[in-house]
Formats: C-alpha cells, structure tokens, sequence
C-alpha cells in the first residue's frame, strides 16, 4: 500500500515537475543558441546614444561615461541620462559608452580595443559607473561574449588580468550560460565580499593602467550607485574604496545612507523600478560636476 502511494506520488511530481525542468533547460539552450549566432558578429559600439545632439566646448576636454543600463539610460528618455545631463550643463563633449548587461571588463575591453573620442582632445575623464551586480557579472562572467572573438575577455592570473585568448566551443558556451542562470543559488554567494572585491580591483587597476597607456592624463572616475537590485542578497557591502583612492581613482560614493532615497519610487524608472531616472540623475549630476571641478 505505502509503495503504491510513494510510486503514485513520484509519477505525479514527474508529470508536473519534470516538463517545467525541461522547459527550463529548453529555454536555457534555445538563449545560448540565440546568443551564440549573435555574438559571431562585432556589435557596433554605437549604442545610439554614444554622441548626444546638444552644444560643446571644443576647447574642453571631452569625458567618456561607461558602465550597464544605468549609465546607458534604460527605460528612460536620452536627455534624461548621466551622459545626457554632464554635457548639458558641462558643456563638454560627452561619449556615453553604457551597454545594458555590461560591467568593469567590458569596461576595460573598450579600453583596450576601441578608439573611444572622434578627435584628437585627450578625455578628461573616464567616468565609470559601478552597481552592486557588476561582481556577480564580473565573476560569472555574464554577457562576455558580445564580442566577435566568441570567447572570455580575460582571466585573472597571478595578481594580474590578461587577455584571454582560447576561443570556446558552443558546448563551453551551454556551460557558461548554465553557470549563469544557476550562480546566483550558491556558487557566487559562498564567495566573501573580500574575495570578490580583490579581483574587482586587480580589473580596475588595470583599467586604470590600460586607461593611461592610451590617454596618460585621463583621470578614472568610479561613481558607486545606491545598491536599487540586492542582486538575489548579493550586495558588495565593503569599506574599501579607499584602497583604490589610494591608487588615484576618483571615487564618487551614492551608496551611503544619506542617498537611500535613491531607492524610492520618486527616482526610480518606471520601466521596473529599479533604474535611476532622470529626476536621479538631477540631484546626483550637480554633485559630480562640483567633485570633478567640471
């Protein structure tokens, strides 16, 4: 009687359960097959709202902005975002290079590999704005494939981040993309804040390194946002920021209580209340200019 019982139970939770896990896994594959194709090609850097139509000082010097969706202006207008906004009120050419998805080593790629001003003005600053889920990204490596080499864009060794040059096959592509939908259930969060704030630093040493080899007086700018997303509990909660001052990167914090109210609906986009809006950016872009004595 008790083994009819389990062995009904156990065809039940098969018939409901079972089509849902291959449902997922379907999905998991048709996205990486998706992906796969796409990132064969070189996407442009030009995300529409690399160069904003608004008046500039050409005998200023221009300032590059770069990050994910909250320095590109997801869900909000383009005269609403950061890039917008520092070349309005600057009046300096600003190059705004977010990229949805994006963190520190897509930073550091575009460094490397890409012209980012149109003149000979050396940028005064490369402002990069950092959210509490660049580390999981960064360590998950999430979203490494928008290039056309079809490969991971670095890999830490020894205390330094070099180029990675292994291309993958799409098997090693299935596995990341299963990496990263399954990441965020243990295999990022056994890792401490430390941890993952060291090699967060070995890349922003080396963008700042990469940054100078091109342009040896452009000043790095990390502007910390208010943690909107826990990134499923994950959020860099650390005091070491000032490690990097040390370095001479500029470090701009918005993550410290007095911003909480960055987290309120009044300064969230309602495309899913969790981007800034531009009425974030209003308070947020007067402080900035005044930091930078722009």
């Amino acid at each position: 009687m008790k083994k009819n019982i389990a062995k009904k139970l156990i065809i039940i939770i098969a018939t409901v359960f079972l089509p849902i896990y291959l449902f997922i896994v379907a999905d998991w594959i048709c996205t990486a097959i998706q992906e796969y194709k796409i990132n064969e090609l070189c996407i442009p850097i030009d995300t529409g709202r690399t160069n904003f139509k608004l008046p500039y000082k050409e005998s200023l010097k221009p300032i590059i902005t770069d990050g994910c969706s909250f320095t590109f202006g997801e869900g909000i207008k383009t005269e609403e975002t950061l890039g917008y906004k520092l070349q309005k009120f600057t009046k300096r050419k600003v190059y705004n290079y977010g990229r949805t998805g994006h963190s520190i080593q897509h930073v550091l790629y575009r460094v490397q590999n890409t012209e980012l001003t149109r003149d000979d003005n050396e940028p005064e600053y490369l402002i990069y704005t950092y959210i509490n889920d660049h580390l999981r990204r960064l360590l998950c490596d999430y979203n490494g494939l928008l290039y056309s080499e079809k490969r991971n864009l670095f890999k830490v060794r020894g205390n330094h981040i070099v180029p990675n040059t292994a291309n993958i096959t799409f098997l090693d592509y299935l596995k990341r993309t299963a990496l990263w939908q399954s990441q965020s259930y243990g295999i990022f969060t056994k890792m401490t804040y430390d941890q993952k704030f060291d090699i967060f630093e070995l890349y922003v040493k080396e963008l700042q390194n990469s940054l100078h080899k091109k342009y040896p007086h452009t000043k790095l700018v990390i502007i910390v946002y208010y943690p909107t997303v826990d990134s499923h509990g994950v959020i860099a909660k650390t005091d070491r920021w000032s490690e990097l001052e040390k370095e001479g990167i500029i470090v701009i914090r918005f993550d410290t209580p007095e911003y909480k109210f960055l987290e309120t609906q009044e300064y969230l986009s309602a495309f899913d209340n969790i981007h800034p809006n531009g009425k974030a950016w209003d308070k947020l872009v007067p402080i900035i200019i005044k930091k930078l004595n722009l």
